[in-house]
């Protein structure tokens, strides 16, 4: 066959299979928490962009191989920069510091203008380079298939949970009163002996604010776990997950923790007795909740995990940051802004859980709202050395929930139930999860979380301390709704929630004395 027909010939798949390989990557390395719905929006977008790309680029040069090269070294430049500099960051060469933006992005727009000027001056066909381009893209792709396939064949059964409420366990022939119910979860917020041993911090004003307004602070109160993913579906099913790791023990698959979540007894139960549910986005984890009536201050999707992921492993990486930042403060503050007003919008009784993700990182308002400085916001807090930064968003947690305090309770016009909890104490500064669980100080700051409940015309009904969440919404059924629940055993468990999800390490001994 002559050359000329050869080249007639060259079918051209590189630019396609590059484009869908570093979403199909990050998808596949994050199966343990992603569903098949989450690649769909980035993949759609980054494939489109790329062919329409290769359109324009093929108009200009009149070949579809050279356009076609250009486009992968396009994708190649794009999709790359965020691994590098993960790679360089904080890098130094003779006291010079190169691991930073400023200079990678100087080196990759120099590439960008190399390739561009070598494409549109070569003569050479590229037949042999699109050959090449597509047998490497088509592995990569093949790969990546494998990959997926084998997860969800060996993780079929993920697929076939049910959760089910029984007919809730309480009487309510009786009950006449039926509350607005607030759960407002702070996340990583530490209890006030955690913040006075590990931050130096004394938070006595503001528990002194709760008090004075009818709430029962806990000086004593743990988390069951060390982690939202395992915390808050043991919270909103009233057990603990232990019995998981019989299922999962060598897995760090989380998805039945998500499902429990989706399908949790705690918003089944309120809705059976005609509450209408309204969940917050949290903005992480737990966000678009489909048991629930409602879901108010949702996310846009480039905020959703997989497009957070995608970002910050790319160009767009340093150019997003701040926008990033911006809108994050805009959920935040939205969250705040409803719950004070959502007693006014309903005609049923409501039930509301809000995990709001603050005082955790990013660190994004100091003390009175200001946004907090750019190079602090994502920063990574060691507690020895830089903690001002979760101490200012802490304060201004503090602030904002005296804020939707006073206006739940003065005016409603029945007296509402209010939960104040933390899913876990303070975890920043974790260098070994591995390890962390047999550090005793470590484990201490991990587990101390903030618990105040404000149950009118009830609080005799609350245990004596110490307390832990997992009995949170049996209190409130027992004490309201003549449940008949059995309060669970306070144990305490540590976990590595990023490896072996579940398995389970019992740390209540060195949290809770005989």
């Amino acid at each position: 066959m002559s050359l000329k027909n050869r080249i007639k010939k060259t079918i051209v798949l590189h630019p396609v299979l590059f484009a869908i390989f570093p979403i199909g990557f990050l998808y596949s390395i994050n199966l343990h928490t992603l569903v098949l719905e989450d690649i769909l929006i980035p993949l759609s977008l980054v494939v489109a962009a790329s062919i329409l790309l290769w359109i324009l680029l093929r108009y200009f040069f009149k070949s579809t191989e050279k356009s076609g090269m250009l486009v992968s070294v396009y994708l190649a430049l794009f999709f790359t920069y965020g691994h590098i500099f993960f790679f360089i960051d904080g890098s130094e060469i003779g006291g010079f510091e190169v691991g930073r933006h400023r200079f990678l992005l100087i080196i990759y727009v120099a590439l960008f203008i190399i390739a561009s000027y070598y494409f549109t001056k070569t003569k050479r066909k590229l037949v042999n380079p699109t050959t090449i381009a597509n047998y490497i893209s088509a592995t990569l792709f093949v790969i990546i298939l494998v990959n997926v396939g084998t997860y969800y064949l060996e993780n079929n059964y993920l697929y076939d949970i049910d959760i089910t409420a029984e007919k809730y366990p309480f009487d309510i022939s009786m009950v006449t009163n039926y509350p607005d119910i607030y759960y407002i979860i702070l996340d990583d917020y530490a209890n006030s002996k955690s913040l006075e041993k590990s931050f130096g911090y004394d938070n006595q004003e503001f528990i002194t604010f709760l008090t004075k307004r009818g709430f029962d602070v806990a000086a004593d109160s743990y988390s069951n776990y060390p982690s939202t993913i395992h915390s808050l579906p043991s919270i909103m099913n009233m057990k603990h997950v232990n019995y998981l790791s019989e299922k999962y023990h060598d897995s760090n698959d989380v998805h039945e923790l998500y499902y429990m979540m989706d399908s949790n007894l705690v918003t089944q139960y309120f809705k059976s007795i005609g509450y209408e549910t309204i969940n917050f986005d949290g903005g992480n984890f737990f966000d678009d909740l489909k048991n629930f009536d409602q879901n108010l201050c949702i996310r846009k999707f480039w905020h959703e995990e997989l497009w957070s992921i995608i970002q910050h492993h790319t160009v767009l990486g340093p150019l997003s940051t701040k926008k990033s930042a911006d809108d994050l403060r805009e959920y935040r503050l939205c969250v705040f802004s409803e719950l004070a007003t959502l007693q006014h919008n309903n005609d049923k009784p409501i039930f509301v859980f809000a995990h709001i993700m603050m005082p955790h990182s990013p660190y994004l308002f100091k003390a009175n709202g200001e946004p907090q400085d750019s190079e602090k916001v994502f920063l990574e807090l060691d507690p020895e050395f830089n903690l001002m930064p979760y101490l200012e968003q802490l304060q201004f947690v503090n602030k904002k929930t005296k804020e939707v305090i006073d206006k739940l309770l003065t005016e409603s016009d029945t007296q509402p139930i209010i939960v104040i909890q933390s899913d876990h104490g303070a975890r920043m500064g974790i260098e070994d999860w591995n390890t962390a669980g047999s550090d005793e100080d470590l484990v201490k700051r991990m587990f101390n979380n903030f618990d105040a409940y404000y149950l009118p015309g009830q609080k005799k009904n609350l245990p004596d301390e110490p307390r832990t969440p997992v009995n949170t919404f049996p209190i409130i059924f027992n004490s309201y709704f003549n449940g008949e629940f059995n309060l669970q055993e306070n144990r305490i468990y540590f976990s590595n929630p990023f490896e072996n999800s579940y398995q389970f390490k019992d740390v209540t001994d060195v949290l809770i004395k005989d």
